[in-house]
């Protein structure tokens, strides 16, 4: 049996192995909490489940079923290989449960009608105060708006 290269194949683990080396070379970048890669699945369920099967053999490991998922896993250190056959039932109560989403809106929090500590509003209040007074004072060239032109300094342009 002859494999031809696919180059989305070798673009895509180029990618990967960009994306190793960058991390590798900037420690401040968070990592993935949960980094998984895999294909997504399309056809009817016995479809999905044989190509879990499939793949499941490629890789060496025992595929599995939880709820009603098929899948199989491989780990490469905290990196996922995961492929996943979700069954159509699942599927359409996903959908159903989600189909009130933009329906159901939670109400906005309501504003406290009296502020907590009235003496912590007046020192804030008192420094609103004073930031303005200083502004005031450290502005040289005062602005003011005309109706059709700007005034500065005092002196009309024109």
């Amino acid at each position: 049996m002859t494999i031809i290269p696919d180059p989305k194949r070798a673009a895509y683990a180029q990618g990967l192995r960009d994306l190793a080396d960058f991390l590798e070379a900037q420690p401040e970048v968070p990592l993935p909490s949960y980094p998984r890669v895999g294909p997504l699945l399309w056809g009817d369920d016995e479809d999905k489940r044989a190509e879990v099967e499939r793949i499941a053999s490629l890789l060496g490991v025992t595929p599995r079923k939880e709820a009603s998922q098929h899948l199989a896993s491989r780990y490469f250190g905290p990196v996922v290989y995961e492929v996943v056959a979700i069954t159509a039932e699942e599927m359409e109560r996903h959908r159903a449960l989600h189909s009130y989403r933009d329906n159901v809106q939670p109400e906005p929090p309501a504003l406290a009608e009296e502020p907590a500590d009235a003496e912590l509003v007046e020192a804030d209040a008192e420094l609103v105060e004073a930031d303005a007074e200083a502004a005031a004072e450290a502005s040289v060239s005062p602005v003011s708006y005309d109706a059709d032109e700007v005034v500065e300094g005092g002196g009309q342009h024109g």
